[in-house]
């Protein structure tokens, strides 16, 4: 029987995701959780539905080995440490559950410590804070127009709450859980219509995005001359548009802008004939210290202004803690060398400020809240999803970016390198 409840929860929590987001099915995914606690531990029961569901979730990580052959058999181990420290967070809300599931402050509680958690896992250079249950309802448009007062952790209490509510009724049969449950889903899908309704005025702008499908494989030379030909072929298409920007994705070309003098010649050429700003992903460096760096190039063909990448990926872009710790900059995990942005600041063009998000930088929402607070009107997202294959990777990577756009009320531009490009 508790292989089956097992089974079930999984299940449920498979079916709310990626690629299926059946979001109804996230309304039910906790309650056999909530029938094993009744008879068994708290920590084992949600650590164990945690392993399922992040190596669903995080499996697509492995594929990195196939463009870093070096890390392949480092990289298994890494992925297991981090299903485990993520399934130990859940853990801990298991162990809280158990102990204040019959309380009548349940309903606060509960979900608080489940909703808590994800705002927690954001918080630190280590944080990875990939599939969080908020996400079962990235389809649910009308249930997450909330955040934008609440935040997207609230919809994780909400599902928390709704799933807790059922298992009272379940239990007690109590008919009152089960009104509760419908009143708050008809109250939360209301809101969401009258919130679709409003109408959002702005200045329209013309903008080009780039997918240039440079894949990782390709040699330094190979990926010059593919991405010559191809920016070349994708500004001829849309000849006649005139795009006020044009959008090129994260390492938009190898190599250094500033310093590689055939790169640095083609990007100003591109913009003078096209007469757009660009903005594109490229390396810097300064004081010695090597940046993922988004530029501004104007319709001169000048840089006129650049963001450096203030949340870099753990042991992909850098050790955690390496610049307070130095014993940390002597270990070597195949990662990247890059420091670490100390402003997060929108770029201007004229009266515009734009918001530059360099790929996972998208998934943190205090990062767009912040530049919106800064004055951004709009938020870009620069990003390279070549790595993940054709996995579920960069499928959850937009769907994590959408929520940003209902938080801030702005539109959202994003350019991959490989992935999916969009507006939102």
């Amino acid at each position: 029987m508790i292989i089956i409840l097992f089974i079930f929860s999984i299940l449920f929590a498979i079916f709310s995701s990626t690629p299926f987001y059946i979001w109804q099915f996230s309304l039910f995914f906790l309650l056999p959780l909530f029938l094993i606690l009744e008879k068994y531990k708290g920590f084992l029961t949600f650590f164990i539905f945690g392993l399922f569901y992040y190596t669903y979730h995080l499996h697509w990580l492995l594929n990195l080995s196939k463009i870093v052959p070096e890390i392949k058999y480092i990289l298994p181990i890494g992925l297991l440490i981090l299903i485990i420290i993520e399934s130990g967070m859940i853990g801990i809300c298991g162990i809280l559950t158990k102990k204040f599931l019959n309380s009548k402050f349940s309903f606060i509680l509960i979900p608080s410590f489940f909703s808590g958690i994800e705002y927690f896992r954001n918080l630190f250079e280590i944080a990875f804070p990939w599939a969080p249950f908020y996400l079962f309802w990235v389809k649910n448009l009308r249930g997450i127009q909330i955040i934008e007062i609440t935040g997207p952790f609230f919809i994780t209490f909400l599902i928390v709450l709704l799933n807790l509510l059922l298992y009272n009724f379940f239990k007690k049969r109590k008919f009152l859980y089960l009104i509760i449950f419908i009143l708050i889903i008809l109250l939360n899908q209301i809101y969401g219509i009258f919130s679709l309704k409003r109408e959002f005025k702005g200045t329209e702008i013309k903008v080009a995005i780039y997918q240039p499908n440079l894949y990782l494989y390709l040699s330094y030379d190979e990926e010059i001359e593919e991405g010559f030909k191809t920016y070349k072929e994708l500004s001829d298409s849309i000849k006649g548009f005139n795009p006020f920007i044009s959008l090129w994705p994260e390492s938009s070309l190898p190599g250094n802008l500033r310093f590689n003098p055939i790169i640095k010649e083609f990007v100003k050429e591109f913009a003078i004939k096209e007469k757009t700003y660009i903005f594109l992903g490229s390396q810097d460096k300064e004081n010695k210290k090597i940046y993922n760096t988004v530029f501004l190039v104007s319709p001169e063909g000048e840089i006129i202004s650049k963001y450096h990448k203030v949340k870099l990926v753990p042991f992909g872009e850098a050790i955690p803690y390496d610049e307070k710790f130095d014993f940390l900059k002597k270990i070597d995990f195949g990662e990247g060398n890059f420091s670490r942005g100390k402003n997060l600041l929108p770029l201007k063009i004229g009266d515009y400020l734009f918001g530059t998000l360099i790929c996972y930088e998208s998934i943190f929402p205090e990062l767009s809240r912040n530049l919106v607070l800064k004055g951004a009107q709009a938020i870009l997202n620069l990003t390279s999803d070549g790595w993940y294959g054709k996995t579920i990777g960069p499928v959850e990577h937009r769907d994590l970016f959408i929520f940003r756009s209902i938080e801030t009320r702005r539109f959202l531009l994003r350019s991959a390198r490989t992935g999916i490009s969009c507006v939102i």
